[in-house]
C-alpha cells in the first residue's frame, strides 16, 4: 500500500478520472503507450477478457489479465500500462486492479475502446 495523496488539492488530480465522462489523456502517456508494439490489439484482447471475467472482482480481474499476458508471451506491463492510460489518462495512478474492480464494466469497456482509437 502506498499513499499517493498528500493534500486535498491532489484529490481531483489522482481520482478525478472516476467522475469524468471522458478521459483526458496526458500527451506523455499516449506517447509511451504508442511505443508498445501491438498496443491496440492488447487493449482489444484485454477488453474481451474483462467482459467475460466472472465474478467481476479484484481476484478474477487480475487472474484474467495475467493469463492474457502469459498467453501472449509478454510482460504484464505491456497489458497493464495501456489499460491504466485508457482508464485514467495517465501512466501513474492507484493500482490498476483496484481501479478496474471499482469501475463498472461498461465504463471500462467504453474507455478502453476510446483509447484504442486514440492510440492508433
Amino acid at each position: 500500500y502506498q499513499e499517493r495523496i498528500q493534500t486535498l488539492k491532489e484529490i481531483n488530480e489522482k481520482v478525478g478520472f472516476f467522475f469524468e465522462e471522458k478521459v483526458t489523456f496526458e500527451e506523455k502517456a499516449i506517447k509511451k503507450a504508442r511505443k508498445i508494439e501491438g498496443v491496440a490489439s492488447y487493449l482489444s484482447l484485454a477488453n474481451t477478457v474483462l467482459e467475460s471475467v466472472e465474478p467481476y472482482d479484484r481476484e478474477h480481474i487480475e487472474k484474467g489479465l495475467r493469463t492474457l499476458a502469459s498467453e501472449l508471451n509478454v510482460g504484464v506491463g505491456k497489458i497493464f500500462q495501456p489499460i491504466r492510460v485508457a482508464l485514467t489518462g495517465s501512466y501513474v495512478s492507484a493500482g490498476l486492479i483496484e481501479i478496474l474492480s471499482l469501475m463498472d464494466r461498461e465504463t471500462v469497456k467504453k474507455r478502453i475502446t476510446e483509447a484504442i482509437n486514440e492510440f492508433i
